[in-house]
């Protein structure tokens, strides 16, 4: 799967993670997004257009891609607040269902398991949490 999506990347393209549509990848297909590679989102305009509009149409399809339909909790934390679709930055695959602020530590760290574990050296290192 993950060739096939360098292959895409390489020619220019790339496929909707929501729609499974393959566009030219382009500021008329997709909205510019420095903190995704190559610039741009991975939602193509049409879909992010319908999200915005509030179309349930966009939850469906997110979670016939996850297989399972969105739950009350984030996965991570158990917050009940702003649960979104999460995906993979590199491949745009699913992961799981987690709230907006999970979901911003996991794109502000890169998706960076080794940064993620200092964190928490550097929580226990300075008793900034007693539950760890």
């Amino acid at each position: 799967m993950i060739k096939k999506k360098k292959q895409l990347c390489r020619i220019g393209k790339r496929k909707c993670y929501i729609c499974g549509n393959v566009y030219l990848l382009n500021k008329e297909n997709f909205k510019k997004n420095k903190h995704q590679p190559r610039g741009f989102s991975y939602e193509c305009k049409k879909c992010d257009k319908e999200r915005d509009r509030g179309n349930s149409r966009i939850l469906r399809r997110q979670e016939k891609i996850a297989g399972r339909k969105k739950p009350e909790r984030c996965e991570i934390c158990g917050s009940t607040e702003n649960v979104c679709f999460d995906h993979d930055h590199e491949t745009g695959e699913f992961r799981g269902w987690i709230c907006h602020k999970c979901n911003s530590v996991l794109g502000y760290m890169k998706d960076s398991k080794e940064l993620l574990i200092k964190m928490v050296d550097y929580l226990k290192k300075t008793n900034g949490s007693a539950g760890i």
